[in-house]
């Protein structure tokens, strides 16, 4: 397991090794990020690997864009907004296409982890303590 940091309203660099489990000749990636306070709020997304390296580590570029919803074709070249700010479980599929779809990837978790996506306070949830 391994864990990123993903700052809002910034370009953010990725580099998780997924060649050596991957069994596709040439992937798409599609990440799908869990809200670990409700599992309710996901974000699916791809990402172009931009690795000279492929077969020792991959390296995405994932632009979070703050308070800005996305959709469509951003959300197949690694432009996201995740709302809120805090930890989230990370998924990493491999596809053949660029479907926002789990059941559209083959199956297999490559590499699974944490995120922390660090926000402006506005953007973190509170917790409730009773």
């Amino acid at each position: 397991m391994s864990m990123f940091v993903i700052n809002t309203s910034s370009s953010n660099l990725l580099a998780p090794q997924l060649r050596p489990t991957s069994t596709l000749a040439n992937p798409n990636y599609l990440f799908q990020f869990i809200n670990d306070f409700d599992s309710n709020k996901q974000v699916l997304f791809y990402a172009q690997d931009e690795s000279n390296f492929c077969n020792s580590y991959s390296r995405f570029t994932v632009i979070e864009t703050g308070s800005t919803a996305v959709s469509g074709t951003a959300l197949t070249h690694g432009i996201v907004n995740i709302y809120p700010a805090g930890q989230w479980t990370y998924n990493i599929y491999e596809s053949t296409g660029t479907t926002l779809a789990i059941s559209a990837t083959t199956g297999t978790i490559l590499r699974t982890g944490i995120v922390v996506v660090i926000g402006q306070p506005s953007d973190v949830i509170p917790s409730i303590y009773l």
